[in-house]
């Protein structure tokens, strides 16, 4: 083992286990070097930029890193990949979706990640479907490390949800991270003021949403309360008062 191939170690001992093609240039490995390497079956491929070390753990959260690092810098996961990774209950990592800044970065809508399992004779595959978006504009700060995982901050997660969930389910997504101090009202609108403007897709719901919220608003403290809060509003009654001590 040489240097390079200690520094790619490196590399991929912070990414669960993965590089990417870029990378493996970077630590001054030539095409024919790495195919080397790739023959011995010490790195597996999971996109056609993206390996991981043979040996190392392989599971959702590595696909969906895997999924992110196959578009470079400046993408992450989003929507509803970026909602389990926070933890948001009701929500799944795979198929997984990953946001890419459509003003630096082209190429296909979705792609497949492939974990190969298993030694180079008797392989078989995991796949999971890669889903795609290209957001106009970005907030200034879109983006987190959640994880390992660079994925879209809760703010911005909010508006990428708004047109695809119902109200109600918008409503316990904001519930969720305003409970667990992810968001506010006023860090919502900080983060996303420079893009909140009409016609882009979820404005006008998370807009309606915040405002029926108001500025003093408490969310609920469990799934129940929420419920209750719910049938208490369809039954035109006041609205009530959480968390009085």
């Amino acid at each position: 083992m040489d240097e390079r191939d200690r520094k790619l170690l490196d590399i991929a001992h912070r990414q669960l286990g993965l590089v990417t093609r870029g990378q493996v240039a970077h630590v001054g490995l030539d095409t024919e070097g790495w195919l080397h390497r790739r023959q011995s079956d010490h790195w597996r491929r999971i996109t056609r930029e993206v390996w991981i070390r043979s040996g190392a753990p392989s599971n959702e959260h590595t696909l969906a890193l895997a999924a992110v690092l196959h578009y470079g810098p400046g993408a992450a996961l989003s929507h509803h990949s970026a909602a389990a990774l926070w933890s948001v209950p009701g929500f799944r990592l795979s198929p997984i979706h990953v946001a890419v800044h459509r003003q630096h970065h082209g190429g296909q809508r979705s792609i497949v990640v492939s974990d190969p399992l298993g030694d180079r004779h008797h392989r078989r595959h995991r796949r999971t479907r890669v889903l795609v978006h290209r957001p106009r504009a970005w907030p200034q700060r879109p983006v987190g490390l959640l994880d390992g995982i660079p994925v879209v901050r809760p703010p911005l997660l909010l508006l990428q949800l708004a047109p695809w969930v119902a109200p109600q389910r918008l409503q316990r997504v904001l519930d969720n991270l305003w409970s667990r101090r992810l968001v506010s009202g006023p860090s919502i609108a900080t983060e996303l003021e420079p893009v909140m403007r009409r016609g882009r897709p979820g404005v006008t719901a998370l807009r309606e949403l915040l405002d029926r919220c108001g500025p003093d608003y408490v969310p609920p403290a469990s799934n129940l309360e929420r419920r209750l809060t719910d049938l208490v509003e369809q039954a035109g009654l006041p609205p009530l008062r959480r968390q009085v001590n």
